[in-house]
């Protein structure tokens, strides 16, 4: 599987280091991930899917970019930043995560390589949220529409299981949506009306 990074924003790492810059005051902004070289990674672009847009694995086009995700890594930390899309389309900051979420990122990107080695594919990796499920994954998107999802954020990460491939994420997606809903009493979306036309 080899890996297409998507070009990022022209500006995306001007920005991301000014806001580091802006956070660490007077101090140098390395110091905020302790002191060493801040590594800016390629960004990816960050996926964003709500919870009414969940009805089945084919749901993944209803995905919409919101933004950019910076790795960033220092000295043994880990870290990311957002870059978000504002209404006019320009880009701003929006965060900066240095927690344990910020670290799976890291690993499951580093796991990506690897199994970038085994693959004849082209992938394309990416980051989908969807915080009605309070779960995040890097996306692997190859030409023909087939996905790899490596999560960092969910139950099973949060409860310390590994950060792994997991061949049935859209399956435990589609069903956790299901759940979520029937608990605060929301229809499932209706499905969509097939169109007919006449023949001529």
């Amino acid at each position: 599987m080899a890996l297409s990074l998507r070009k990022g924003p022209e500006r995306g790492a001007g920005l991301v280091g000014r806001a580091l810059r802006d956070l660490s005051g007077p101090a140098d902004p390395d110091a905020l991930l302790g002191g060493a070289s801040i590594d800016l990674s390629e960004p990816l672009p960050l996926y964003r899917l709500a919870l009414d847009q969940i009805t089945d694995r084919d749901d993944l086009v209803q995905a919409e970019q919101v933004g950019w995700r910076y790795l960033i890594e220092s000295r043994g930390q880990a870290a990311f930043a957002d870059l978000r899309e504002t209404a006019d389309e320009a880009l701003r900051f929006a965060s900066l995560s240095q927690n344990e979420n910020a670290g799976r990122l890291i690993e499951a990107a580093h796991l990506c390589e690897v199994q970038a080695a085994g693959r004849a594919e082209i992938y394309e990796p990416r980051i989908l949220e969807i915080p009605s499920l309070n779960t995040s994954a890097l996306w692997l998107l190859d030409g023909d529409g087939r996905s790899v999802f490596i999560p960092f954020i969910d139950m099973k990460r949060l409860k310390g299981g590994p950060v792994q491939v997991e061949d049935d994420f859209l399956d435990d997606v589609v069903r956790r949506a299901k759940q979520a809903r029937a608990l605060h009493g929301e229809p499932s979306p209706p499905e969509p009306t097939p169109q007919w036309r006449m023949g001529g």
